[in-house]
């Protein structure tokens, strides 16, 4: 069956500060057109390297998890197999 949604809009910023001075923040509104646009790839790169990290590391869960199981079920037939001598 296929999931249908509708994924709400992310919350975004109304300020900024430039890296290494947290202190200073700055709204966004002094941003010209350009400086938005390079903000905007910024912030949808930084998402994406993000999304990866995340999806890598699902994926490195899940063959842990499926290892973990493989385990599991292998101890279980070597104990029936000494049961069943």
């Amino acid at each position: 069956m296929e999931k249908k949604y509708r994924v709400a809009p992310p919350t975004m910023p109304n300020f900024y500060h430039l890296e290494g001075n947290l202190n200073e923040v700055k709204p966004i509104t002094e941003f010209t057109r350009e400086e938005a646009e390079l903000f905007a790839e910024f912030m949808k790169d930084t998402f994406m390297n993000h999304w990866e990290r995340k999806k890598e590391l699902k994926e490195q869960e899940y063959k842990k998890m499926k290892m973990a199981m493989m385990n599991e079920v292998n101890r279980f037939n070597n104990k029936l197999k000494q049961l069943n001598k």
